[in-house]
């Protein structure tokens, strides 16, 4: 069995599987109108500019939404210690406390949300049984 993956490691997993995709979204959204009507398009078009600002947030939070479970369930499978991957994580920013509003617009299938549970109950077991 290989060696356990560290919190560390798994937090610049996170930041590569879900803010790097969030942020290559939303520029990528953003620098649309750019490229299509030059450098001016945001000072030129105000509502232009609205809509792709909105439509980049709402891009921005769906691919978080998929990404942070699909992180969770390769991060929980690695570590040895999910409590301090959740504390680890929660102060990088990269995921929310448990029962945050934020938490309940991840987008996860019923399968993967069992999965996490079951990763979670786990390692719970394990904790607890020494």
């Amino acid at each position: 069995m290989s060696e356990p993956l560290s919190p560390e490691r798994a937090i610049y997993g996170g930041y590569l599987r879900v803010r790097l995709p969030v942020r290559l979204t939303m520029m990528g959204i953003l620098w649309t109108p750019v490229l299509a009507f030059g450098m001016g398009a945001f000072r030129s078009h105000i509502a232009l500019s609205l809509a792709a600002v909105a439509a980049a947030v709402a891009a921005g939070a769906l691919t978080r939404a998929i990404a942070v479970p699909l992180w969770r369930r390769w991060a929980y499978a690695g570590v040895a210690d999910i409590a301090e991957l959740k504390r680890q994580a929660i102060a990088g920013r990269l995921i929310f406390p448990d029962g945050h509003w934020i938490t309940r617009l991840e987008l996860a299938p019923p399968a993967l949300s069992a999965e996490l549970a079951r990763l979670e109950a786990a390692q719970a077991g394990r904790m607890i049984g020494g």
